[in-house]
């Protein structure tokens, strides 16, 4: 073979030689990729994607933080998501905004009482310790909780 042979062959790579006006299969995948990227964002954003539909719970129990009534969901009308902060609503009492904080059954005495963790969420996401004790009959929430599991656990033979 001649060195001029030679030289052609080294020269020519089928997979560098590209006609006129073609394109790589890697620009291709990447626009139509861009393209479903932003038409799912698109759609996220038209139609709210992961957003709740609720925020507040049916028929449970409030305490407004601002006068003290204890009232239900149903007292207040209807809201959209958007109008109603997690876990909060307004009170129809006094009017105080998002003022309503959820209340819970004390599983010891069966009265209603909203939790310091609900009151300060702020200080439970520092890690502040804070515990859950019924202003009614002294109940530590958090050591109910761990008895609960470990008589469930037992029942369970685990």
């Amino acid at each position: 073979m001649s060195r001029k042979a030679i030289a052609d062959r080294m020269s020519y790579t089928p997979s560098r030689v590209r006609r006129a006006g073609e394109v790589k299969m890697e620009y291709v995948f990447g626009a139509a990729l861009a393209v479903i990227i932003v038409g799912a964002m698109v759609l996220a954003l038209v139609f709210g994607f992961g957003r709740p539909e609720q925020t507040v719970v049916e028929g449970a129990r409030y305490e407004c933080q601002s006068c003290g009534e204890q009232f239900t969901v149903e007292d207040q009308p209807p809201k959209t998501p958007d109008q109603i902060g997690p876990g909060r609503v307004d009170c129809p009492k006094c009017g105080a905004v998002q003022s309503g904080i959820l209340m819970v059954k004390c599983p010891g005495c069966g009265e209603y009482f909203v939790p310091e963790t609900y009151k300060r969420p702020e200080d439970v996401l520092k890690g502040i310790p804070i515990k859950n004790i019924c202003p009614h009959c002294g109940l530590d929430l958090g050591e109910w909780r761990k008895q609960e599991r470990e008589r469930i656990r037992r029942e369970r033979g685990g």
